[in-house]
């Protein structure tokens, strides 16, 4: 999907001066699109580039259902908390009781962003593209207390 983010006219200025050039504009399409698609990323940038495009901005990547894994993410992290808190409990000669109180703390929901300039993907218009995403790392931090039970 390929949205608008930004359109501008504007006079266009002198670089040796700083003034402005009487009649002329210089226009300034800004255009962000998202695919689903990754192995088509640089195809994608490559044909952009082709197309007359002087410059490609940052490349973002994120989760395509970033609540399902955060939700994951947390109820993994609330075993992992019992499972510990049970073993010190134990250790203690002890067991859980009933739990008193747990919190999480939110992420940013899995996003990485490439910065790249425009100039980098000038100088490699005449060979592909080649960018591959990592792996994006979805986590949750729980913070738990369970009543202690002596024996």
């Amino acid at each position: 999907m390929t949205t608008t983010s930004d359109f501008d006219v504007s006079p266009e200025t002198s670089e040796s001066t700083g003034r402005r050039i009487a009649g002329r504009y210089v226009a300034t399409n800004s255009v962000q699109v998202r695919l689903t698609e990754l192995a088509r990323i640089g195809e994608v940038i490559d044909a952009t580039l082709a197309r007359g495009a002087t410059t490609v901005g940052d490349v973002e990547f994120s989760a395509s259902a970033p609540d399902s894994a955060q939700q994951a993410a947390v109820a993994s992290a609330v075993l992992q908390a019992r499972r510990q808190a049970a073993a010190l409990a134990a250790a203690l000669g002890g067991s859980l009781g009933a739990l008193l109180q747990a919190t999480t703390n939110p992420t940013d929901g899995g996003r990485m962003v490439l910065g790249y300039s425009g100039t980098v993907f000038k100088m490699r218009a005449a060979s592909r593209t080649s960018i591959a995403p990592s792996e994006l790392t979805i986590q949750a931090s729980v913070q738990a207390r369970w009543q202690f039970l002596g024996r």
